[in-house]
């Protein structure tokens, strides 16, 4: 019996910019260039090896595409993906859904393969997939008629995975991890893996994209939200755009591409007039880099490298929660705030209030979404040898403003 594999192609052309991609010296380099051609590679290595395959169309939404793959009911998947972080942050993972013993089975063996060549993995490599955090995937969530495993083959934000997937080692690597993935299917049914070697081509050349604003109207968690948004906003006369952010589960909906930020800029205060007041401008990333006004409560955040004082990079732990290594010293202003024991997220039990000249010295700081466009910055610091974590402003995990300082650091 031939064995059907789903093979997904994570993103499409147009989801760099905003987001999907890297700048690096004013170039652009789209995940969808490096997920493409290493998408295509397994294509042909499963064909090799007797396999049957079927992909996705390169529009296609995410719902649309799960729902196609569990029409066709493949016997494995796996979707194609690079990821992005801290600089710091490096390495390869596979992502199964917590309660498939068969996705555990197939992600396994993909990350055995990787460590057998000699590639550096991200924590043990394998995440388990579930509702609630940030793990909580749609491509591995919403294929049930088959196991779905997620591959993200390396950061193209660290210095040393990027020449892998976008630089001069490109070509081998694509090798190398077609070769993992396919060899996985193999293990993964039993059966020999065949090898066939391809002629080399020249590696990624740099979008010609570069750099570019958009104008983002709304983000929303349900797709329906989005595309009610987007097609009123296109009734307006505007060119609409919708984006899909894994990491942050939303459906952004965006207007225009723009090289200049005063072009956007001037595309922002017309979609002002008609109404939109919380849209701004949005950079390759999907971050804020205008909102159009002078506000008073709310502005862009700070560089990362100015008070207070962060060490190293932020990363993100199991439970979402991005922190960073810090130094100072919080103290309260005008206003009592409400600490938090060993969570900074408002759901843990509550700490005390803290009153107005009250400070502590914070060894760590926190960002934490309590919804997509509420959440809070906290600092981490011991009290009576207990952890206790204290919000110092408002954020907004959607557009990355923050709110004025509820007190002062030093």
């Amino acid at each position: 019996m031939v064995r059907l594999i789903a093979v997904d192609i994570g993103h499409d052309p147009n989801s760099f910019p905003p987001s999907k991609g890297v700048v690096r010296n004013g170039k652009g380099y789209a995940e969808y260039d490096f997920n493409k051609k290493l998408g295509t590679r397994i294509i042909e290595l499963l064909k090799v090896n007797g396999f049957d395959v079927i992909t996705n169309a390169t529009y296609a939404s995410l719902p649309q595409r799960t729902r196609y793959y569990d029409s066709k009911r493949p016997d494995l998947g796996i979707s194609v993906h690079a990821n992005a972080g801290a600089a710091s942050v490096g390495g390869r993972c596979a992502f199964y859904w917590h309660s498939s013993k068969q996705g555990r089975k197939f992600a396994t063996h993909i990350i055995d393969n990787m460590k057998d060549k000699g590639y550096g993995i991200h924590g043990n490599g394998l995440h388990a997939s579930n509702y609630g955090s940030w793990t909580n995937l749609h491509m591995t969530r919403e294929c049930t008629t088959f196991p779905m495993v997620l591959v993200e083959h390396g950061f193209m934000t660290n210095a040393l995975d990027f020449p892998l997937i976008f630089g001069n080692k490109q070509d081998e690597y694509i090798e190398d991890m077609a070769e993992c993935d396919v060899r996985a299917v193999c293990q993964y049914f039993g059966v020999s893996y065949k090898s066939s070697s391809r002629p080399k081509k020249a590696p990624a050349k740099p979008s010609t994209g570069g750099n570019l604003y958009r104008v983002q109207v709304g983000a929303f968690s349900k797709a329906g939200n989005a595309r009610s948004l987007e097609a009123e906003v296109k009734k307006k006369g505007f060119s609409t755009y919708l984006a899909y952010d894994t990491d942050d589960d939303l459906y952004r909906v965006q207007v225009g591409a723009y090289g200049k930020k005063s072009n956007a800029e001037s595309q922002l205060k017309k979609l002002r007039a008609k109404g939109y007041k919380d849209a701004f401008v949005a950079d390759n990333n999907g971050h804020v880099v205008s909102d159009g006004t002078a506000d008073a409560n709310e502005t862009t955040a700070p560089k990362e490298n100015q008070t207070p004082r962060l060490i190293g990079d932020w990363q993100k732990n199991q439970h979402g929660t991005q922190w960073i290594k810090a130094e100072g010293t919080f103290t309260v202003g005008g206003s009592r705030v409400m600490s938090r024991f060993g969570s900074p997220y408002m759901s843990a039990p509550e700490g005390g209030w803290a009153n107005p000249g009250w400070s502590c010295d914070y060894f760590e700081m926190t960002r934490t979404r309590e919804s997509a466009t509420k959440g809070y910055i906290s600092v981490g610091y011991k009290s009576g040898g207990k952890l206790k974590y204290i919000p110092i402003r408002t954020w907004n995990p959607t557009t990355g403003a923050v709110g004025k300082l509820w007190g002062t650091l030093k």
